[in-house]
């Protein structure tokens, strides 16, 4: 058989029984179904890695035993969760909590790819586990959450798992995640913003650098400029354009603060017009010139690279 490089896992059949029917390729291998004695799962130490099912495979049902994160690669997933259907799309990450009854329902007519990252009792402060459980169950698969994710799925393919290293990144993608939910809007106790104003900021923050209309932040969210106006006045209490350059000062006074960049390369990176517009905006965000901002956090310990 073939060894496909992306199929890696940081468990075994020995250390886990996996409630499958079909046929599962784990570390690039067939292996047949084995059923689990309970309906659940219990991993003693985080794991990571890739799966393929084969069409057809249903995992579960089966009680979450630990954290974890789920991104379907190709193919397609029905995941029941407490009994409710828990839509997956690729391009998302999942969020399941432990303790709640979890059903997986592969694709009927192909085979299904899927990533995950699982840690038993996080050590996070009780407040972080807690919004845990309010977080959405799915949100859109950031660049930098992507990159933990193979970057786990590396280390799991070591023989012997670091697992202290495991269980940091681990814990890193469940903050990541929580920063994420609440920068897209997500209270964790109230309801989200609007889809277009979350798909807005998220084109913002990939795109700083580029000369940005309102018309083209539109467009980004496939609504018009005064719909988009007003959402960003009812939902963030500001318009599309103040928003923009206000993410545009904060990235050029982190530059100024961790980079030895000179004050018109940041200027560029960041997306202003010239230094002298730059150096305005820092002023009225800070009450310093970039100079000062630089050297008040070099001097308080900021770090340059």
């Amino acid at each position: 058989m073939q060894r496909r490089s992306r199929l890696v896992t940081a468990v075994s059949s020995h250390e886990e029984e996996l409630a499958v029917s079909g046929k599962v390729h784990l570390w690039g291998i067939l292996l047949p179904p084995v059923r689990a004695r309970n309906g659940s799962l219990l991993p003693r130490t985080p794991t990571a890695g890739t799966v393929i099912y084969p069409a057809r495979s249903t995992l579960g049902p089966l009680i979450q035993p630990a954290h974890q994160l789920f991104v379907l690669n190709r193919g397609a997933v029905a995941i029941e969760v407490d009994g409710r259907p828990c839509p997956v799309y690729p391009g998302e990450t999942v969020l399941l909590i432990p303790g709640r009854r979890v059903l997986f329902r592969f694709a009927r007519d192909t085979e299904t790819e899927h990533s995950w990252l699982t840690l038993p009792s996080p050590p996070l402060p009780p407040p972080d586990l807690a919004a845990l459980e309010d977080a959405p169950q799915s949100l859109p698969l950031s660049p930098a959450m992507a990159h933990i994710i193979d970057t786990a799925a590396e280390l799991a393919k070591a023989l012997d798992v670091p697992t202290k290293a495991l269980a940091a990144l681990i814990t890193a993608a469940l903050v990541l995640y929580l920063e994420e939910a609440r920068a897209q809007g997500h209270g964790l106790n109230s309801p989200p913003v609007h889809a277009a104003v979350t798909s807005v900021r998220r084109h913002i923050r990939t795109h700083l650098a580029r000369s940005l209309s309102l018309r083209d932040l539109a467009g980004a969210a496939n609504v018009t400029p005064t719909y988009l106006v007003q959402l960003f006045r009812r939902e963030l209490g500001t318009t599309p354009i103040r928003y923009l350059w206000s993410q545009r000062t904060q990235h050029g006074i982190y530059l100024l603060q961790h980079t030895g960049l000179s004050i018109a390369e940041i200027a560029e990176r960041a997306g202003f017009q010239s230094p002298h517009h730059f150096a305005r905006l820092v002023r009225a965000s800070t009450g310093l010139p970039p100079t000062a901002v630089r050297s008040t956090s070099w001097q308080t310990g900021g770090s340059r690279s």
